[in-house]
C-alpha cells in the first residue's frame, strides 16, 4: 500500500465499504517501515498484521501459513467463524511503550494480553476503554502498578484482540495513560541504573 498512513487508512475503508469483512478474512498490511507504527490503529478492524516492506519475505509467509493453519483447525472443530479477530506481534518489535502510544489515540476498546519471555514472570492483562486503559493485572499487581512491572520487558509476545464494554472486568486504574507512561518510564530508568532491569 502507499507509504502515506493517510492514503492506508482511505484504502482500507474503501474495501470495508466494498463489504470485506476483516474479522473474517484475515489481511495483512505491507507498508513502507516509516508508516508501519502510525498505522497500528488498523489493527483494531482485525487486520491480522502490518508489517514492513522491506521485510523479510519468509516472515510474511510463515504468518499467513499460520493463520491458515488456525483456520483449518478450527473448521475441523467444527467453528464456522474460523479465525478469531485480532492480531499478535513481538515485543522486541513493538513493546509496551509503543503499544499503549499507538493504541490510545485510536480511542478503541480493545484486551492486550502480554506474554514476557521470562523465567517464572506473569502475564500482563491490559483493559483499553476507547484507548484509556481501565484496567490491568499482572501477577500480584494491579492498575498502575502492573503496568510498571512489565514496560521494560523487550522479549515476549503481545496479543491484542477488540472487546465489547459488557466484556470489561471491574475497573481498576483512574490515571491516565500518559501519567502512567511517565512513571513508568521513570521507575524503568531508576531499574536501568540500579541493574535491576530484566
Amino acid at each position: 500500500l502507499p507509504g502515506d498512513p493517510d492514503d492506508v487508512i482511505s484504502t482500507i475503508e474503501d474495501l470495508e465499504i466494498r463489504g470485506v469483512n476483516y474479522s473474517e478474512t484475515p489481511t495483512f498490511l505491507l507498508v513502507e517501515s516509516s508508516a508501519a507504527t502510525q498505522l497500528t490503529g488498523l489493527l483494531e478492524k482485525g487486520i491480522e498484521d502490518i508489517l514492513s516492506i522491506d521485510a523479510n519475505p519468509d516472515l510474511l509467509i510463515a504468518k499467513m501459513q499460520k493463520v491458515r493453519a488456525t483456520i483449518e483447525e478450527n473448521q475441523a472443530n467444527g467453528n464456522g467463524a474460523g479465525h478469531k479477530s485480532g492480531t499478535t506481534g513481538r515485543l522486541s518489535d513493538m513493546n509496551l511503550i509503543d503499544l499503549l502510544q499507538a493504541l490510545g489515540p485510536s480511542r478503541k476498546s480493545v484486551k492486550i494480553v502480554i506474554t514476557p519471555n521470562i523465567e517464572n514472570a506473569s502475564e500482563l492483562t491490559l483493559y483499553l476503554n476507547q484507548g484509556a486503559i481501565m484496567y490491568a493485572a499482572c501477577g500480584p499487581n494491579t492498575g498502575a502498578k502492573a503496568v510498571y512491572e512489565a514496560i521494560g520487558w523487550t522479549d515476549g509476545t503481545w496479543v491484542v484482540e477488540p472487546v465489547q464494554p459488557d466484556e470489561f472486568p471491574e475497573p481498576n486504574n483512574e490515571l491516565s495513560n500518559e501519567s502512567i507512561l511517565m512513571e513508568g518510564c521513570r521507575l524503568l530508568d531508576e531499574r536501568v541504573r540500579s541493574g535491576q532491569l530484566y
